[in-house]
């Protein structure tokens, strides 16, 4: 079940907790932030190209990438790279 879809969305993150789960989303849209909170779980579905943006905007991604763009980091993916 789909409790909350919106599209034309400026700037996403995925909001991460202390134990490094994700519990909400933040976005700006028509100049305004929103934080909107899950109840179970987080969906990200950008596409192949907004998807991993969104990620890396929200320090989910490697480190080496997130540093060169000043982004924290929170989490890095333990798959090994190509």
């Amino acid at each position: 079940m789909i409790n909350f879809f919106t599209k034309d969305i400026e700037k996403s993150k995925v909001l991460i907790n202390k134990t490094k789960e994700a519990y909400g989303v933040r976005f700006e849209k028509d100049g305004y932030i929103h934080d909107i909170r899950a109840r179970k779980e987080v969906i990200v579905s950008g596409g192949s190209i907004n998807s991993p943006q969104i990620l890396m905007l929200s320090g989910i991604g490697p480190k080496e990438h997130l540093e060169n763009f000043g982004v924290s980091k929170s989490l890095e993916p333990l798959y090994n790279k190509i």
